[in-house]
């Protein structure tokens, strides 16, 4: 599924089964912030990647309260398909791609 808005994704949760969903955080009627927020309500077990020009050390340590992932603009594709590879179970990230991903610890690595 693909939308710009928060509302319309929103809808989507309520109807429709994910296992990951990868969003700016900022949005044309909101955040990324508040629909992964709402999609983890509705879905616990959903995986979330920022895909975001926010990229200063406050604006990840806030996304790991959201995100399994951030990735920062501009970004290897390669890196956004280790990580689906990741959470399909095939396969792991690669060392010194563009990404930060946040353990069970909260630790960015």
């Amino acid at each position: 599924m693909s939308t710009g808005f928060v509302h319309a994704a929103a809808v989507s949760f309520a109807t429709k089964q994910f296992d990951v969903i990868v969003t700016d955080i900022a949005l044309l009627d909101g955040t990324g912030y508040a629909l992964v927020s709402e999609a983890k309500r509705k879905q616990n077990a959903l995986k979330a990647i920022a895909v975001s020009g926010y990229h200063s050390a406050a604006d990840v340590e806030i996304g790991k309260m959201w995100f399994d992932y951030h990735l920062t603009k501009p970004f290897d594709c390669h890196a956004l398909r280790t990580i689906l590879s990741e959470f399909s179970g095939s396969g792991t990230p690669r060392a010194g791609e563009d990404q930060t991903s946040f353990g069970s610890d909260g630790a960015a690595s």
